[in-house]
């Protein structure tokens, strides 16, 4: 059936046919993707990798760098987090965060 296209309801068992009748509009004939994120925060950078779940097709993909050197204020990940995940994170229905 054509996506928006009305189709009748039908009746109740016990209800007349007039009272019963209802509208529902169809909007998508299709079950909505699952979307996962991996994310992996390591020395250099973050990274974020969103996917279908269902045959691990890449969606959308992103990174942002952290600072040179081998000690940072753990806001600056926040900040890399942020800046790759921007657009992604909130699309996923699962994340998976990795980090080390």
């Amino acid at each position: 059936m054509p996506n928006g296209q009305r189709v009748a309801a039908p009746p109740t068992a016990g209800t007349p046919r007039a009272a019963a009748l209802s509208w529902v509009v169809v909007t998508s004939t299709r079950e909505p993707l699952m979307l996962v994120a991996g994310v992996d925060s390591s020395t250099q950078s973050t990274k974020v990798l969103l996917c279908q779940a269902d045959d691990g097709a890449i969606v959308g993909q992103a990174t942002a760098p952290h600072p040179d050197g081998t000690e940072c204020d753990p806001e600056l990940w926040w900040q890399a987090l942020a800046k790759a995940g921007d657009g992604l994170l909130g699309r996923a229905d699962a994340i998976g965060v990795a980090a080390h």
